[in-house]
C-alpha cells in the first residue's frame, strides 16, 4: 500500500527508470541512487533522490532498505 502510493505519484515519464532501479536494487550488492520528479500531495511537483539496496531476509523475500529526500531546493 506504501509502496503504490509511492509510485502512483511519479511522474510519468521518469517510471521505467524507478522500475529499473527497483530491479537493479533487488538484484545486486550495490547501493543505487536516484533522482525523480514525483507529485507531492501538498507541494505539487517536486524533485526526490531516492537510494537502496537489498537487504539479507530469511527464505526467498526481498527485502530493500533505503531513504527517500526532497531535494527540489538544493537542485
Amino acid at each position: 500500500e506504501c509502496f503504490a502510493y509511492f509510485r502512483d505519484h511519479i511522474h510519468p515519464e521518469r517510471i521505467e527508470q524507478v522500475q529499473r532501479n527497483l530491479q537493479d536494487m533487488a538484484t545486486g550488492e550495490q547501493m543505487v541512487l536516484s533522482r525523480i520528479h514525483w507529485q507531492h500531495p501538498r507541494l505539487g511537483e517536486i524533485q526526490m533522490r531516492f537510494g537502496g539496496k537489498r537487504v539479507d531476509a530469511p527464505g526467498s523475500m526481498v527485502v530493500l532498505e533505503g531513504y527517500c529526500q526532497i531535494v527540489t531546493e538544493t537542485v
